[in-house]
């Protein structure tokens, strides 16, 4: 299994996810061996083998033979980017390499002792100080997608295993890679697409990395039905190969009770905490929770609007808040992560989940929960699963601001909200996913 991030070392839902299936996969018999770009201290994986994609392994000349390219023409021929150097669609399409042609020159130099030694680990130097990779999703990822296949297939060398299962577009290279080199068969999980990211902006490399790693697959995981439609769109595959399967919620997240409060220095006994929770960016939908904000303290003057998490719109959503005069309204924790989430979860009336695009939204499960009901956006995945949230279309501000009054005002509903929506996701566990998933590896094993 190749992922990029995992807990507690995580900028979003991808690692959270990735930690609830493993841990069920685990319990469903399932030997997993998940190799992250770097390991950076702290990650608890005792139910599987977790490997930094760094480590030195076999010597050369003895994994040479393990990585032999006997398979790699029997499958069919999908191009692939080299990756690093062209960011506009021009250069893109211009320079679309034949698979093969990639895997074989990756091959060639995927047991160089200069690409693998640990000290030459995938960093960026900003001065005499080392970016770790948990913060590379910014302009140099491409290079680092690079430097993981590399690494991957030469761990891959090592190792023992049936099916290859990557999560999301900066491990498709890798997945593919491996795939073909050993004929075993790969299955790509779609946690998230550059068009829910981006919208009409899309990168065209990431877009492209993401099509290839789609089409190459034996098998296609979509976390929703709504993600399953927008792949069928934006990447059209044979629908026989898409299975969706839902996200669940971790026991973990269930437990909690009798947790500490965070400081919240404009909180007042009468306060209600309506929580925004996430990326700070388009897809998230931060600004439409603002303005909705704006309405509700006309009604709910007690209401406190906590604005948890980091990215490119946080400065701009600052300054629109002070704009609309309700900065007495607000707060800014800053990111949230561990045990601060569910702490902040648990200490909220409301959380509302406004995003644009969003393929499924495992915090709303989380929130329901930790006994706080949720306002989620129709364009989202979770959506398909609870029918005791309320809804509403992300751009239909004024309909978000009458929700969030009516779930303020009233006690009783918030309380039938949670308690109708807690029985669903009782059943929404990992579990379940997990055994979906050993059905899919199953068939393509055999």
């Amino acid at each position: 299994m190749l992922g990029w991030e995992y807990p507690p070392h995580i900028t979003g839902g991808l690692g959270t996810a990735c930690e609830g299936l493993t841990q069920a996969l685990s319990r469903n018999g399932i030997d997993v061996q998940f190799v992250v770009p770097e390991l950076f201290g702290g990650e608890s994986a005792p139910h599987m083998t977790l490997l930094d994609s760094r480590t030195a392994g076999p010597s050369p000349a003895s994994s040479t033979s393990a990585v032999e390219l006997p398979h790699a023409t029997a499958r069919a021929v999908v191009p692939l980017v080299t990756m690093g150097a062209y960011t506009t669609e021009v250069e893109f399409s211009q320079n679309i390499l034949n698979l093969n042609e990639t895997l074989t020159q990756w091959a060639q130099t995927a047991c160089e002792k200069e690409l693998f030694e640990s000290s030459q680990a995938p960093v960026l130097a900003t001065g005499d100080q080392k970016v770790p990779l948990r913060n590379l999703y910014g302009k140099d990822i491409f290079t680092e997608v690079e430097y993981y296949a590399r690494r991957v297939l030469r761990r891959a060398a090592q190792l023992d295993f049936d099916v290859v299962h990557a999560h999301d577009w900066m491990t498709f290279p890798a997945g593919i890679l491996v795939s073909r080199l050993t004929n075993k068969p790969l299955i790509v999980h779609v946690h998230s697409l550059e068009y829910d990211r981006s919208g009409s902006a899309v990168h065209p490399t990431i877009h492209g990395i993401e099509r290839i790693g789609i089409q190459a697959a034996d098998a296609v995981i979509a976390v929703s039905d709504y993600t399953k439609s927008v792949i069928l769109e934006q990447h059209p595959i044979a629908p026989h190969k898409l299975h969706v399967i839902h996200n669940g919620v971790t026991q973990v997240a269930l437990k909690g009770a009798g947790v500490s409060e965070l400081s919240l220095q404009k909180r007042t006994p009468e306060s209600k905490i309506v929580l925004f929770l996430g990326r700070v960016t388009f897809q998230k939908g931060p600004d439409y929770f603002v303005e909705a904000a704006a309405k509700v303290v006309q009604h709910v003057p007690g209401a406190l609007f906590v604005l948890a998490g980091h990215g490119d719109m946080l400065p701009r959503l600052i300054h629109r808040v002070h704009e609309l005069g309700i900065e007495g309204s607000f707060h800014f924790p800053g990111f949230l992560r561990g045990n601060e989430v569910e702490q902040m979860m648990r200490l909220a009336d409301l959380y509302v989940m406004p995003s644009v695009s969003e393929p499924f939204g495992i915090a709303a499960l989380e929130a329901i929960a930790c006994d706080t009901p949720a306002l989620i956006s129709r364009q989202s995945g979770v959506s398909e699963v609870l029918t005791h949230a309320l809804k509403v279309d992300f751009w239909d501000v004024d309909r978000m601001a009458d929700l969030m009054i009516n779930a303020l005002l009233s006690d009783a509903l918030r309380l039938d909200m949670v308690g109708m929506a807690q029985q669903q996701v009782d059943r929404l566990r990992w579990d379940l996913s997990a055994r979906k998933a050993v059905e899919v590896y199953k068939t393509l094993a055999a």
